[in-house]
């Protein structure tokens, strides 16, 4: 499944636990736990509590603690010979990511929006992991052609609008050519390709890309009067290919930053977090 499928059915499930928790403040027999109650007898004793410590709250524990447990899937596709080619790896990726929201989902219902203790350090490393995944996929966007491979594609667009100009003739002079292409750089965030000595920040570098991505799923690159409408494509591939091959190294260099941030916040998060579910089974949980 791709990444967009991921984001609404983890919306769709949040909205879920989002009604669930109004039913269980509100009025309990009417939500999802409240049906299971009066229609199974496995649940006839069920604590409708939502409050930390009851039963609703282990059982959205438990699920949220598997689902980042699920995250190092992705992992073990990576580092271990007998599952790498099993799928391919953005997929597994989008799966790491849905799991890495939807965990922590559960999580924040399983405290019931209220964080104390010790496990609060389990917690807002959950979150700080959560949220540095969402940007450490954004880096590994901008990195996973070579910088070789996308100087090629921009190369090969290029020669594809040269054709066109020269299989429509004087009609379109060359300097619209090139307008069109500037402005398509402009409009991917890439236009300090035109400005020799232009060393962007990191910071600046980001910016520019998400805002250029952003621009381009609302809009599409301009064109002369007389220009085919097939161009638009041409030039936003060749506009992103050049930007993502000028940002090559920063995003590759910040990737690796990345990597030191985000792994030692899971580390502690795994470690309270064992912390925390031993002691709950060693002392109990209501139900």
């Amino acid at each position: 499944m791709r990444l967009k499928g991921y984001v609404f059915l983890w919306l769709g499930l949040s909205m879920i636990l989002f009604y669930e928790g109004l039913m269980l403040g509100q009025n309990p027999t009417e939500g999802i736990f409240g049906y299971l109650k009066s229609h199974f007898s496995y649940f006839k004793n069920l604590n409708l509590s939502p409050e930390p410590g009851r039963a609703i709250s282990l059982y959205y524990g438990w699920v949220g603690f598997a689902l980042i447990l699920t995250t190092n899937l992705y992992v073990f596709r990576k580092r271990m010979g007998i599952l790498k080619n099993l799928g391919r790896v953005p997929n597994w990726l989008n799966f790491h990511i849905f799991c890495g929201l939807l965990g922590p989902t559960f999580i924040v219902f399983h405290c019931n929006f209220t964080v104390r203790g010790l496990v609060s350090i389990s917690f807002w490393s959950m979150i700080i992991v959560a949220v540095s995944g969402i940007i450490g996929r954004y880096f590994y966007i901008q990195v996973t052609k070579v910088r070789a491979d996308l100087n090629r594609d921009a190369i090969e667009c290029e020669k594809t609008l040269e054709g066109y100009e020269k299989s429509i003739g004087p009609k379109i002079p060359a300097h619209a050519w090139r307008d069109a292409k500037y402005q398509a750089l402009q409009l991917a965030g890439g236009h300090w390709l035109s400005e020799e000595g232009v060393n962007p920040m990191f910071i600046t570098a980001l910016f520019a890309s998400m805002m250029g991505d952003i621009r381009l799923k609302f809009t599409s690159p301009s064109l002369a009067l007389g220009m085919p409408d097939s161009a638009r494509g041409i030039l936003e591939r060749f506009a992103l290919a050049k930007r993502q091959a000028y940002f090559y190294e920063i995003f590759n260099r910040y990737l690796g930053y990345w990597h030191s941030f985000h792994m030692p916040f899971a580390f502690f998060m795994y470690i309270i977090a064992a912390i925390h579910v031993a002691a709950a089974l060693l002392l109990g949980v209501s139900r």
